[in-house]
């Protein structure tokens, strides 16, 4: 290149370049500030009110106060932010405040955001977003789907989701959200990721100002769980325990197995595992108690399953104290996130109560988690969920998915509820499953207990057992479901009853079928009737 045409080349290069400064500066200076306080000295009072009237680029900065409000970015690409951000003061992340009112997700970004920004508040008390408006909530506190997203130094707490994902925060498809700072707790989701749910999308946790994820709840996936092919290296601050197994964080593979591709990476923990029995008393207990005796006894059995220790050779058990544990008298946690290796022993079966409130299922043994037992106690009153007032396809009161060696002992199944499926017990894929003593009635739905024998040979034993009463689902009168007593199905499974006693269930009080070998051994059928004249007893002609 001549010298006079590399001088001019060089010339417009920088002339180039000090457009785009130039560009950027303009940018930059038509960003605005807009304030929200509550006194109405600032540009608007309502931080929704705010966020409309920004635009890219702009930042909606929030003075402290209680926000009852469920914000939507409504795909501004904005940062919304307390004064921690001006000030890096973290006192200003505990006093500003976005409170969902229960009526909602308290953060929304769903709408194509690709730089939204969330800085420096309390978010609490959300209810999840019903994206699909079936009756699902996702995303408690938080919801990002099909946006990306950045969110800092936040406190999330005390929200809640039914049967989508994510009692905390949501991120579901084509996303990618940032994660730094941040402390997650006391958070609960009947699904799965009581503290955070993600899927088909990156999750990326900053490794020096580290999240915390702690003291939330799930029926899978305690802390965290998620749905994606990469390895997640997850840095936390502080974590309930500091060697989290599936209990807290779970990831599901294309199976719907757990896979083994989280690493945690944890500084500090909430609670050691204690190897030991522990005890529960709804009434007066408290989980700020020790828990090894009745006299220092803790007030859920969800916190007891978190505190206790996994010893496959000597096994422990949490003994519960009589009274009712619920949603409404002690706080207790349901689903119930079954763990491997522990019985739960209750002091009467009348009396020690564990009530869903047909607000949820009450137990969720997970695939692979095995060798548990729980024994006198009544489960009533469960159900999976109501979806535009009816219920979906899985048991009320228990449902166990591949699992074995596992145990229910003087028992009383009561009350379950599900639209068109199982209403009480589910058992799937389970082998050597015992039912000793206990009674099933007064379910509604397709049948109040199921037994799926899947393998070749799993094996079932149901001895001196009662099933009283269980009816159909008549909700939707097109859609009505048989009241059946009990069926055991499957492939080669082998399920043996005994002794046990079927009273007054509609359509059949017991059916067999597919493949599995079924034996009824001195067992009584009285007054069970046969809706739409069909059998009392269903046999197919392998069983």
């Amino acid at each position: 290149m001549k010298p006079t045409i590399q001088i001019l080349f060089f010339a417009l290069q920088i002339r180039c370049i000090a457009s785009l400064v130039l560009f950027l500066l303009i940018q930059t200076t038509l960003a605005d500030i807009l304030t929200v306080k509550q006194d109405s000295t600032g540009d608007y009072t309502v931080i929704q009110d705010a966020i409309n009237g920004s635009s890219d680029g702009d930042t909606v900065l929030v003075w402290p106060g209680i926000y009852y409000e469920n914000v939507d970015f409504t795909g501004k690409n904005i940062t919304l932010s307390s004064r921690m951000m001006t000030t890096n003061n973290p006192a200003f992340r505990f006093n500003t405040i976005i409170d969902g009112n229960h009526s909602g997700t308290c953060v929304l970004i769903n709408s194509d955001e690709t730089n939204a920004v969330l800085f420096g508040f309390t978010i609490q008390n959300g209810s999840g977003y019903d994206e699909f408006q079936d009756g699902e909530t996702s995303g408690g506190g938080i919801f990002v789907t099909r946006a990306d997203c950045e969110i800092f130094n936040c406190i999330i707490k005390n929200n809640f989701a039914n049967y989508g994902g994510g009692g905390g925060i949501y991120i579901g498809f084509y996303c990618e959200v940032y994660l730094s700072g941040n402390s997650i707790f006391n958070n609960h989701c009947y699904n799965t990721g009581g503290g955070m749910f993600f899927g088909f999308s990156t999750a990326v946790f900053d490794s020096v100002n580290r999240n915390s994820i702690y003291s939330n709840y799930a029926s899978k996936g305690c802390e965290l769980a998620k749905n994606t092919e990469d390895t997640l290296r997850l840095f936390l601050d502080t974590c309930t325990v500091s060697e989290p197994d599936n209990y807290f964080l779970y990831s599901v593979g294309p199976d719907g197995f757990h896979k083994k591709d989280i690493e945690p990476i944890i500084t500090n923990s909430l609670l050691i595992p204690v190897d030991s029995n522990l005890y529960v008393n709804p009434e007066i207990g408290s989980n700020d108690n020790i828990g090894l005796s009745w006299e220092e006894p803790l007030k859920t059995i969800a916190y007891a399953y978190s505190k206790i220790a996994i010893d496959s050779l000597e096994k422990n058990t949490i003994y519960l104290a009589d009274g009712i544990y619920s949603d409404t008298m002690n706080g207790e946690k349901f689903p119930l996130n079954v763990r491997p290796y522990i019985k739960v022993e209750g002091s009467s079966r009348d009396s020690t109560i564990l009530d869903g409130e047909y607000k949820s299922r009450l137990l969720k043994g997970n695939n692979e988690v095995s060798e548990y037992g729980f024994s006198k106690m009544t489960l009533r009153r469960g159900t999976n969920v109501i979806y535009n007032n009816h219920f979906i396809n899985y048991s009320g009161l228990v449902f166990s998915y591949i699992n074995n060696n596992i145990s229910f002992d003087s028992i009383h199944f009561s009350q379950g509820h599900s639209y068109g499926a199982y209403a009480g017990v589910s058992i799937i894929g389970c082998n050597n499953t015992v039912f000793n003593n206990c009674e099933i009635s007064g379910h509604l739905g397709g049948a109040a207990m199921i037994v799926g024998l899947w393998g070749d040979y799993e094996t079932c034993f149901i001895n001196n057992c009662k099933f009283i009463s269980n009816k159909p689902d008549t909700l939707d009168p097109e859609l009505i479901k048989p009241g059946r007593g009990l069926v055991i199905t499957g492939s080669l499974g082998i399920g043996v009853v005994t002794n046990s006693l079927f009273v007054d269930n509609d359509w059949q009080a017991f059916l067999s079928s597919s493949a599995a070998f079924n034996y009824l051994v001195n067992c009584t059928f009285v007054d069970n009737s046969y809706w739409k004249k069909e059998n009392v007893l269903g046999i197919s002609e392998s069983s």
